[in-house]
């Protein structure tokens, strides 16, 4: 059997736990903080700018965008990651396994069907 840890010890034990836990945190709320104060600073930079005689069209056109506006994004498409869909039976239609008879080559002889693989919205309609 093991030796039985006081309170006091057990206590100080956890709260190294969560303090190696926290310490995360605490970097994360003054990142926070600190993108907050280079939004706020940024906004007050774009309008000095356009009360300076700088137009959105131009201060777009030199990558700076308009305060609020969200950034132009790839779409998910361009990122390489495609999204699968599920079909009406859970299964993914892009890769639905669909058997494919065997084809007949011109000489007559049997070979592996070479056409595409059916997805499975194909093979439901």
């Amino acid at each position: 059997m093991t030796d039985a840890i006081g309170i006091p010890a057990a206590e100080a034990a956890a709260r190294a736990l969560l303090d190696a836990r926290l310490a995360p945190i605490r970097e994360l709320a003054a990142a926070r903080n600190e993108l907050k104060a280079a939004a706020d600073n940024y906004a007050l930079a774009y309008a000095a700018s356009t009360a300076a005689g700088w137009s959105t069209d131009e201060l777009t056109a030199l990558d700076y965008e308009e305060p609020g506006k969200p950034t132009k994004r790839r779409s998910r498409a361009t990122t390489g990651k495609a999204r699968r869909g599920t079909g009406k039976r859970g299964q993914a239609a892009e890769t639905a396994a669909v058997s494919v008879p065997e084809a007949r080559s011109d000489n007559g002889q049997d070979s592996p069907a070479t056409a595409a693989p059916a997805t499975a919205a194909a093979v439901q309609q």
